[in-house]
């Protein structure tokens, strides 16, 4: 708009405005709250030295406790989840600590996220408690990942078999992971330049939808049992029952038929990632499995009653 602005200004809509300036490329933006994070290649914000990222509180540029380190160390990705911030680039510390091309700030100081990635991190998104990063790597925390990678905020996962080829762009929207990048094919489909993954479970929609958030924590745990009925909100989920309602008679239930005890009932359309199973048991301290003998979304567990006077039949749900 005519001003100078060392590669960096704001827009109010109507006008830009300066914002203090940096030595070198931004590459990289986000907000937390009041405060604008900025990544890059510069060695100084608003002239005080910020090793390639710094924060803007609305008045002056910060360090962020000795910024990000390594042979021409740069930041080109950042997202925001509450009050943490990450970043990912090219750099092989943080704040001093070992963090190989990402990491974590926390407001007052940095953590490194398991063993980083093997190469450049170019892209970061965040949905719910997970954050995913694409950039030009083959392993992330040292497990195979091929240019995409997800972390739970303890461990890095392979988004199935990833893409071809570098990424340089993520985005969710609603359950749905948006890629960008030079690659051919994503998932083993050709799928040139961008994809799209769904990266929500079944279990965190249903978390979402009755408790208002993905995490698997207080009253939205899978333990959790809110309502009081017996049943916990796993087994709320895997049945399609509501966890603030008392429903323990929704459940299916074993039934005698000739000589067998037998349960057999439909998956809900919208559960997935849940291992059903059912065990067995004449005296309710020793439980031997049964196998489930139906087939898609029908599950039947059947067992001979035989001889026994007495016979016990109990279903579990399980997530891998």
């Amino acid at each position: 708009g005519g001003i100078t602005a060392n590669r960096i200004a704001r827009w109010n809509g109507s006008t830009w405005s300066p914002l203090g300036g940096m030595n070198d490329a931004v590459r990289a933006l986000a907000v937390s709250g009041t405060n604008l994070y900025a990544g890059g290649w510069f060695t100084t914000a608003g002239g005080i030295g910020a090793s390639r990222i710094a924060k803007w509180n609305g008045t002056w540029w910060s360090a962020l406790n000795g910024g990000v380190t390594g042979f021409e160390p740069y930041v080109g990705a950042l997202a925001v989840a509450g009050s943490n911030v990450y970043a990912g680039g090219s750099f092989v510390t943080a704040g001093g600590i070992g963090a190989t091309n990402i990491a974590m700030w926390n407001g007052t100081s940095w953590s490194a996220l398991g063993s980083g990635m093997n190469s450049m991190v170019s892209a970061l998104a965040v949905s719910g408690n997970d954050l995913y990063a694409g950039g030009d790597f083959t392993t992330a925390g040292g497990n195979p990942a091929n240019f995409v990678a997800k972390w739970n905020g303890t461990s890095w996962s392979a988004l199935g078999s990833g893409t071809s080829d570098m990424m340089y762009a993520l985005v969710i929207s609603g359950t749905d992971l948006y890629a960008g990048g030079r690659f051919a094919t994503a998932g083993g489909k050709v799928s040139a330049f961008v994809a799209k993954a769904n990266v929500i479970t079944a279990s965190e929609s249903w978390r979402f939808q009755y408790f208002g958030t993905m995490a698997n924590s207080g009253s939205a745990a899978d333990g959790a049992d809110p309502d009081g009925d017996g049943v916990k909100n796993l087994e709320e989920f895997a049945f399609g029952l509501h966890p603030w309602r008392a429903d323990l008679a929704a459940l299916p239930l074993p039934t005698r038929n000739g000589n067998n005890l037998t349960v057999t009932f439909t998956q809900p359309s919208s559960v997935s990632g849940i291992i059903y199973g059912a065990e067995v048991s004449t005296d309710l301290v020793h439980w031997d499995s049964v196998s489930d003998t139906g087939g898609g979304t029908t599950h039947t567990f059947t067992y001979p009653v035989g001889s026994n006077h007495k016979l016990f039949m109990r279903l579990k749900v399980t997530e891998p």
